[in-house]
């Protein structure tokens, strides 16, 4: 019960680290073109923050959502979390859980 809680409590540290990282890199996105972007298409902060949790979140999720059943699923969250801001990181995590899971080689055959 006690390493379920904590899975939990990790799990959701998680979300809470992965959404302000998006919502940074939004914020940045937004600031920086502001003044390319003509004043009427600029995204108040209740749309952003609606994208960013309905999409942004799955969307950056998505690596993780594919490998959930995976022998490695939490060194995949871990990549996903770490580096899936950088683009080659969520690439790669998004390969490594389409990639097919090997035979298992942790238990010496007898």
């Amino acid at each position: 019960m006690l390493q379920r809680i904590r899975r939990v409590l990790l799990g959701l540290a998680l979300v809470i680290v992965s959404y302000f990282m998006l919502l940074f890199v939004y914020t940045w996105f937004t600031f920086t073109f502001w003044r390319v972007l003509p004043l009427g298409l600029m995204p108040s902060a209740p749309e952003a923050a609606t994208f960013l949790l309905f999409i942004g979140l799955p969307l950056y999720f998505l690596p993780t959502i594919i490998g959930r059943k995976k022998r490695n699923a939490r060194a995949l969250l871990a990549l996903n979390v770490l580096t899936g801001w950088t683009f080659i990181g969520w690439v790669g995590a998004l390969v490594w859980a389409l990639l097919r899971d090997g035979p298992d080689t942790s238990q010496a055959a007898h």
